[in-house]
């Protein structure tokens, strides 16, 4: 099971996530969309999911509907180009835990990966853990704690 979905329409903005998170220790899977992002899902949970909040067709606020049908329901990361109080109050009302915004930085990440990991912990999910200012170390795949 990978530990990062990242869903986002942008090839570009896509592959400079994933390869952020693999930077950081994460094994992560790529989709384009809500069609393929609920497949993967579907076929075995990822501990968070990044999720584009200007997605095509289907949004992110039915995506979260459609997330609604999981037992264990991934934590979500929120990526936004813009900070607007209504829409982030609609997705944490919808169930985003976290946001982060565009364009993407490690320090940011590293900030809002080191918060998904206290929830996670908290959850019974063994998180990645950071090094020092060496970076993480490369444990790679979250696991439940048996």
């Amino acid at each position: 099971m990978p530990n990062c979905l990242v869903v986002e329409d942008s090839e570009d903005v896509r592959r400079i996530m994933c390869r952020l998170l693999n930077e950081l220790g994460y094994e992560t899977l790529e989709a384009d969309g809500p069609e393929s992002a609920s497949e993967i899902v579907g076929s075995g949970q990822p501990s968070v999911i990044f999720l584009d909040w200007d997605l095509p067709d289907l949004g992110a606020l039915e995506f979260f509907r459609r997330l609604d049908s999981y037992d264990n329901r991934p934590l979500i990361v929120l990526c936004i180009t813009h900070n607007d109080p209504k829409e982030m109050a609609m997705a944490k009302s919808a169930g985003a835990a976290f946001q982060l915004m565009k364009p993407y930085d490690k320090p940011a990440l590293l900030s809002v990966l080191k918060k998904v990991e206290k929830v996670l912990a908290a959850n019974g999910v063994v998180p990645i853990r950071y090094g020092d200012d060496d970076g993480p170390s490369r444990q790679k795949a979250a696991r439940k704690i048996a």
